[in-house]
């Protein structure tokens, strides 16, 4: 993965660490990847399980047994116990109360259908039995639980992971737990078990935008694989400064570079990217990047933001740096507009607050480290394109922001002005 290198040692180390050695570590350690959307994530945790996979071979043929949970999907314990279930021979031998190594058989309400069909409550499904399935699916192997989409965890299945996960680090089991999840991935597993995330340290892996020559080496080095020649080191460079290092655009740069190869082959030319083979290749970008951030407007919309993230966009414009201070002071100043009028400072604090998280959810703007003071653009090229849509479409409501901003001091981190 071009510019995660880091990131992928990590994790890896992490899981070879603690799952892939013989016998396996009980040095359990809860993994959390974590980033804007369009970042990597979903990216980086497959690659973990190729690397861990035998060359050739499928999922299954890994030392480790992976058990894939989609938190969007996943809603109540039933459904994590549904996911966790395994079929088959091994589902027969369960019911019978029968394992590799013997033991003893597990609690009937574990089971596809029963339960239910004896008019027990769902929630009779409690954590300890659902620890006693993920035990007995180790007797052959090591079990990673990866979550995707952890942002989406409901409080009761969040929960029951986590407990899930304590529970085989105080008998030191060879389970580890894995999960990925946009930025209020903090927020979600701290309402599930409080402070869990300050405990995680190094193991919560932030995944941000990445340097112009990451950019580079993520646009241009799978099209030299399949024989397209790299431009000069201008077009590289203008090409990586289009894609603004946010890594969802370096795959959309590659792709129309791709196209513009192909274009060029289909017509009877070399797949070279000269002069008019990049003009389609810009087009084409910046086409679909207009799409892209059209749809997030209309999210920006959706959540009832908008004017927020417009306001932040404005204030926050061309700052190299973003102070937690200058973003709380903003949100205050456009309260009013969000219908928060009141003299009561707790409901002024309770509302700013959830007007920070759903910024976050959003992507443009984050923290990178949820205990410092230090917020970061998700991608700087969407809050020009916010500024723009929303002066364009809004100028009167654009105008009453400015009018709100303009007695507030510059941003501490605004590049001064030439």
């Amino acid at each position: 993965m071009a510019g995660r290198d880091g990131e992928m040692r990590h994790v890896l180390g992490v899981v070879r660490d603690h799952l892939c050695a013989s016998p396996p570590s009980p040095l359990h350690r809860p993994i959390a990847i974590w980033g804007p959307r369009g970042n990597g994530k979903t990216t980086l945790v497959d690659c973990i399980i190729a690397a861990v996979t035998p060359a050739g071979g499928a999922e299954e043929d890994a030392p480790i047994r992976f058990l894939h949970v989609d938190a969007s999907g996943c809603r109540t314990v039933s459904d994590l116990r549904a996911l966790l279930i395994p079929g088959g021979q091994e589902l027969a031998r369960i019911r019978e109360g029968r394992s590799a190594g013997g033991g003893a058989s597990l609690p009937g309400r574990l089971l596809h259908g029963e339960g239910e069909a004896h008019g027990e409550a769902e929630h009779l499904v409690h954590p300890l039995h659902l620890w006693q399935l993920l035990r007995w699916l180790t007797r052959d192997k090591p079990v990673l639980v990866v979550v995707d989409q952890a942002h989406l965890l409901t409080k009761e299945v969040g929960a029951a992971l986590l407990q899930m996960d304590q529970m085989a680090r105080r008998r030191k089991a060879p389970v580890g737990l894995l999960m990925a999840g946009t930025p209020e991935l903090p927020h979600v597993l701290n309402q599930c078990r409080a402070s869990f995330w300050s405990r995680l340290g190094d193991d919560a892996v932030a995944l941000g935008l990445l340097s112009m020559e990451e950019a580079k080496e993520a646009i241009f080095t799978p099209l030299a694989q399949i024989g397209i020649p790299s431009p000069d080191a201008g077009v590289r460079a203008a090409l990586a400064e289009a894609s603004a290092g946010y890594p969802y655009f370096t795959q959309e740069m590659g792709s129309a570079l791709w196209e513009a190869a192909r274009r060029r082959v289909d017509a009877g030319s070399a797949p070279d990217i000269d002069a008019p083979a990049l003009q389609d290749t810009l087009g084409l970008f910046e086409k679909n990047r207009q799409a892209y951030y059209s749809l997030r407007y209309d999210e920006l919309t959706e959540s009832g933001i908008l004017q927020v993230a417009y306001a932040l966009s404005e204030h926050l414009r061309g700052c190299g740096s973003i102070d937690a201070a200058d973003v709380w002071t903003c949100l205050e100043a456009v309260a009013p507009r969000q219908g928060i009028d009141t003299l009561d400072e707790a409901v002024i604090d309770k509302a700013l607050l959830g007007m920070a998280q759903r910024i976050e959810a959003s992507g443009l703007f984050w923290r990178p480290d949820p205990a410092s003071d230090a917020w970061a653009q998700g991608i700087p090229s969407f809050s020009e394109y916010v500024r723009n849509a929303f002066s364009k479409k809004r100028p009167h409501a654009a105008q009453a922001i400015q009018a709100a901003l303009a007695p507030l001091a510059p941003p501490a981190g605004k590049a001064p002005s030439r």
